[in-house]
């Protein structure tokens, strides 16, 4: 029972003369204060309101710059050159996106403040690139949070990043045993550092109060542990630890050898990522093309820019038609979660042109923004704009927001638009329970939902009885309202007719009106 209590011990003693070693340096107190202070301003259990979290992103004005260039680039394409304040930006993206953003910038800023080897630049290029790719991956596999992973796998390597800055002599000393004795990464970080690169990274990630999900992918995962169950956390994990490799080979230099590690980790991985070749060929090609939009925002050296072209797993006959004009091949659907639900095709025209709904849902958000950053602002009021903005926005049938009631445990429509509205919203009630269908996964288990077709027989057992005898739509989403890891309500959109989807771009701003709706229920805004 105790035999590892030694190395244990010992651990802890050589993180604590690490962490000192760090503090000693004038700059890792104040990063880690502003990171700190962030994440708790910004973390579901805080009741800090947006203006808060923008006053303390406003004190650092590098941040603030590089944040609102980020929320109004392609990355948050819909709101391109709309967003010009950070309270705004907490409003309209979310706590947790402006967390996640502010977190990187901070980071990444940090680490290019010092003048450093060329290990260091390299090793800041491929984190935002396996962080650009976890984010395209996860949208390639219909997965939620990509905000979310696109910081796991940017702070996968967090404690190699901290080593290359801190303690060049103990990474020389690493890469030499690695190289030269060949030993993994492990073993050599922990008879360079005393530790491994991992549990530094974790350490420093606890100090930095990042959420627990960050820490939790920094280890990686077990080879070929097929078997174990998939859950959130051992997915994240996985995608985390697939980007960052996927970046490592990348770099290297030999389009042989690169193609031959490139089968050998799609072999590692594809009991949860069934990845093609030429399926990531064409993500990376779309990630570097994704990190040269960012080079304004994060000042990259005209090395590190170099480094990001060749970092491709294409020929150079390939590469050379990439760059000369061709069309690049499509990565895959936008990135909504798109739990149990079968591909959707493009949308064909409506009455109403993509362009004319774009500006509608834009406006319409911008004027919930400016209403809940408002004092005294009327929560029925916003309710009822974000009802609104939703229905004449984006084309649907019918439009509810339904809150729980804590005492009965039943979730009934609170607001609605739509044909025969008032007997609807009468009659749209559930129970919320363990019941596997649509609506209460969507509720326990966080998840947006989009049903293209509620008449495929591949979803008929997720719509339960009760939807059925009231509107039993098509197409309709489910976006649930979680308060403090807790569901309370849901906001759904149908539409009654065949042939005529939902645009999966607009679907985005679906998510926006849905954290607007949380921001004015707990009035953090």
């Amino acid at each position: 029972m105790t035999a590892g209590l030694p190395k244990v011990k010992e651990t802890q003693q050589k993180l604590d003369q690490l962490m000192k070693r760090m503090s000693q340096l004038g700059d890792f107190p104040s990063i880690t204060k502003h990171i700190n202070e962030i994440n708790k301003k910004a973390s579901p259990k805080s009741l800090s309101s947006a203006i808060e979290l923008a006053e303390l992103i406003l004190k650092d004005y590098s941040l603030t710059s590089k944040l609102l260039k980020l929320v109004n680039s392609a990355f948050y394409g819909q709101f391109s050159g709309q967003i010009t304040t950070v309270s705004r930006a907490v409003v309209i993206l979310g706590f947790e996106q402006v967390r996640m953003a502010a977190s990187g910038l901070l980071f990444i800023q940090h680490m290019q403040n010092k003048a450093q080897a060329n290990e260091l630049e390299i090793a800041i290029v491929t984190s935002f690139m396996s962080g650009i790719l976890a984010r395209d991956l996860s949208s390639t596999l219909k997965m939620q949070d990509t905000e979310e992973l696109f910081v796991c796998s940017m702070f996968h390597n967090l404690g190699k990043l901290l080593t290359i800055y801190y303690f060049p002599d103990e990474y020389d000393t690493f890469l030499k045993l690695n190289n030269e004795d060949d030993l993994d990464e492990d073993s050599a970080s922990q008879k360079a550092l005393g530790i491994t690169f991992k549990e530094l990274g974790m350490e420093v990630g606890r100090l930095w109060n990042l959420p627990k999900i960050i820490i939790s992918c920094m280890p990686g995962i077990a080879t070929g542990d097929k078997n174990k169950k998939q859950t959130r956390e051992y997915t994240y994990q996985c995608l985390s630890s697939f980007a960052n490799e996927l970046c490592e080979i990348a770099i290297q230099d030999s389009s042989p050898e690169k193609i031959n590690a490139l089968q050998a980790l799609l072999r590692k991985y594809k009991h949860i990522f069934p990845f093609s070749e030429k399926r990531i060929a064409g993500l990376m090609d779309s990630a570097t093309e994704k990190i040269r939009e960012f080079s304004g925002v994060l000042k990259l050296k005209k090395q590190q820019a170099k480094l990001i072209k060749s970092m491709s797993f294409r020929t150079p006959q390939e590469v050379q038609k990439r760059d000369s004009g061709a069309v690049p091949e499509k990565t895959g659907p936008p990135d909504l979660n798109l739990h149990l639900v079968p591909e959707t095709q493009t949308p064909q025209s409506t009455s109403m042109t993509l362009n004319e709904k774009q500006m509608l849902l834009v406006n319409g958000i911008q004027e919930i923004t400016t209403a809940l950053l408002e004092e005294n602002n009327d929560l029925d009021d916003v309710l009822t704009m974000v009802t609104k903005t939703i229905y004449e926005g984006m084309g649907f049938s019918h439009v509810l927001i339904c809150i729980k009631d804590p005492k009965t445990n039943v979730m009934t429509a609170r607001f609605g638009l739509g044909q025969y509205i008032d007997e609807v919203i009468r009659k749209f009630k559930f129970t919320v329970s363990d019941e596997q269908d649509f609506f209460n996964l969507s509720l326990e288990e966080g998840k947006d939902i989009y049903i293209e077709n509620t008449r495929d027989p591949s979803v008929r057992a997720g719509i339960p009885d009760w939807y059925k005898g009231i509107l039993m739509a098509h197409t309709f989403v489910l976006y649930p309202i979680v308060v403090k890891n807790v569901g309370i309500g849901i906001l759904y959109a149908g539409i009654k007719n065949t042939g005529d989807p939902i645009d999966l771009d607009q679907l985005k701003y679906l998510k926006t009106l849905r954290n607007q709706v949380v921001l004015a229920i707990t009035g953090k805004a």
